[in-house]
């Protein structure tokens, strides 16, 4: 796969890119096609403040195929990326490996290309 200068693809074969979180706080997000949700880390939520959450209803299946405890739901996150934004909801997890795994969906919103 190829892909613009500022998405790119690490060792684990996701994309990751840096974004910028609610005009706030900057971030390396994964880009994942076969993710069922955005995720973020309780840390991040944290680090944005966010303090308005909805409650998860339950278990969801993670990146690592193992299934974890969903915490909350966080509402109207915006990121920014190549003067571009997207407003989405993210489930919230007790992870220290990430802070931000975004589905395909956000990035098709942000007009992300690849080849």
């Amino acid at each position: 796969m190829c892909f613009s200068n500022t998405v790119r693809e690490d060792s684990g074969n996701c994309l990751m890119t840096l974004v910028k979180v609610n005009n706030f706080y900057y971030v390396n997000s994964f880009l994942d096609g076969e993710a069922v949700s955005d995720i973020m880390s309780l840390d991040l939520i944290k680090e944005l403040g966010i303090k308005e959450l909805l409650k998860d209803p339950g278990k969801d299946t993670i990146a690592n195929s193992q299934r974890s405890q969903a915490l909350d739901i966080a509402q109207g996150i915006t990121i920014y990326f190549m003067e571009k934004t997207s407003r989405f909801l993210a489930i919230i997890y007790n992870h220290k490996a990430f802070y931000l795994w975004l589905k395909t969906k956000v990035y098709h919103k942000l007009k992300v290309l690849t080849v």
